[in-house]
């Protein structure tokens, strides 16, 4: 997990922060208290170990993020929506969920259970097998583990040495399994630090040729 050095900027406590656009931010660890995010919008931004915890998260849409042992406590949430986020360890203590949306996410051991609204969204018992993947695609991922802003941002990988499969789905469902296979490796090059999901994406859309996405599932070989 890329290591958020200043944690307290993006610690909100007593706060307004209504209306407030959090694209490609660094929240992990953070500690938000009884502040205000109505309306706010987070795009892009990892939530590793974030806690929300008496706030108003009214009307707020987080997309393209990623939560991993992200805790929200009491919060108002009226119109709150999740899209195209990886959701996993994540709790909503005293929540009821009736009306959060979560819309094209990948969700793994989080109280979601009371919510009715799921669109296209993926819940999973555990992580998926890695023996279900295609080897070739497998091994590339292994590689990228000696990569160190990779290996530090803690999205593709988890601990034991083993992959994030539940990642791996994500950037299935987008790519398909050759155009990773064609493509992933490239992402040895990195030197850069950073800390989500949707970075990876923005990169193989770069070094690839999008317009040739052939999205299939994979099999295992």
């Amino acid at each position: 997990m890329a290591r958020n050095k200043k944690n307290n900027r993006y610690s909100y406590v007593q706060k307004q922060a209504e209306h407030t656009k959090f694209y490609n931010k660094n929240f992990n660890k953070t500690s938000s208290f009884s502040s205000v995010f109505s309306g706010s919008h987070f795009k892009n931004t990892s939530l590793v170990g974030a806690k929300f915890k008496y706030c108003n998260l009214n009307n707020v849409r987080f997309e393209n993020c990623f939560l991993q042992g992200t805790h929200f406590k009491k919060c108002t949430h009226d119109g709150l929506k999740f899209e195209r986020c990886i959701l996993i360890s994540t709790s909503f203590e005293r929540m009821q969920l009736h009306g959060v949306e979560f819309v094209d996410c990948y969700i793994l051991s989080t109280n979601t259970h009371a919510c009715k609204q799921f669109h296209n969204s993926k819940v999973y018992n555990s992580f998926p097998d890695g023996a279900q993947y295609p080897s070739d695609l497998m091994s590339i991922v292994d590689v990228l583990r000696e990569n160190p802003c990779i290996r530090k941002s803690g999205v593709l990988h988890r601990k034991g040495g083993k992959v994030n499969t539940i990642a791996l789905d994500f950037l299935l469902d987008e790519f398909g399994v050759n155009y990773l296979i064609n493509n992933l490796s490239k992402l040895n090059t990195l030197e850069s630090e950073f800390y989500t999901l949707s970075y990876i994406s923005a990169f193989l859309r770069r070094v690839g040729n999008p317009d040739s996405l052939d999205i299939t599932r994979p099999t295992a070989t």
